[in-house]
């Protein structure tokens, strides 16, 4: 909504209420040369191993963050457990694509067809408030939080989460249903007992009551032993990223 006539902007800032010291119908600080934010959104990109490759605004609060999709295969995600019945899978990009990807991404080259190589993860402040409410410590063993799943939602504005559940705990050696469902984002339990534990990457039932494969929305699995988060659809995990970007 730029008007090349009278060099202005008619549409406010999304973001405007993060910028008091700012006009909020300026671009990038009126500083086009050395700054850049193709989506108005202060966009931040990170690697798998969750090292930030290429911030648009260099804000840590980026507002929408994004991550370079996975190059694992379904035996690489799955090793732990590759019998389980209800083992998912993977839906890589090929290791080549990955490190092109990354490569432009750190020289600021955010459009192009290799942005298709990358899908949106929760930002920093919503990141945290769902490790708020997932009250499992990560360090596995047999305490009711450690072997529970929790789900909840986020809103894309505030970043608060919102219509949180948790399920009742089990016993990993025992095996069990502990599934929560209808939330986008839902934990994986760290328990274990007796050298049982539970899978960490998306179940097969996970995958299949996900968003289709062509509709641009994703859920996540925050994998509370393995500290990721599995980005899925239906074609399957497609990205996963380190959990410590929201542990900072």
């Amino acid at each position: 909504m730029y008007d090349p006539a009278v060099c202005r902007w008619f549409v406010l800032d999304l973001l405007a209420e993060q910028h008091y010291n700012y006009t909020p119908y300026a671009y990038v600080y009126n500083n086009p040369i050395s700054l850049i934010d193709p989506f108005g959104l202060d966009s931040a990109f990170y690697d798998e191993e969750g090292n930030q490759i290429y911030s648009c605004e260099n804000d840590p609060n980026s507002n929408i963050n994004y991550v370079v999709k996975t190059t694992q295969s379904t035996e690489e995600m799955y090793d732990e457990d590759p019998d389980n019945p209800e083992k998912g899978n993977s839906n890589p990009i090929t290791p080549e694509q990955a490190e092109s990807t990354i490569s432009k991404i750190k020289k600021g080259i955010v459009t192009g067809e290799h942005m298709e190589n990358l899908v949106q993860i929760p930002n920093l402040e919503a990141g945290k408030n769902i490790l708020e409410v997932i009250d499992d410590d990560g360090n596995g063993g047999t305490i009711p939080e450690n072997n529970t799943e929790y789900g909840t939602n986020v809103n894309s504005y505030t970043n608060a989460t919102y219509a949180t559940v948790k399920g009742e705990p089990a016993d990993p050696a025992l095996g069990g249903v502990i599934s929560v469902t209808s939330r986008s984002h839902h934990s994986h339990p760290s328990g274990t007992n007796k050298g049982f534990k539970w899978q960490q990457p998306p179940s097969r039932t996970d995958i299949q009551k996900s968003p289709e494969a062509n509709s641009g929305y994703y859920f996540y699995v925050w994998g509370m032993r393995s500290e990721k988060v599995y980005v899925y659809n239906q074609s399957g995990v497609v990205a996963t990223v380190s959990q410590s970007i929201y542990k900072q």
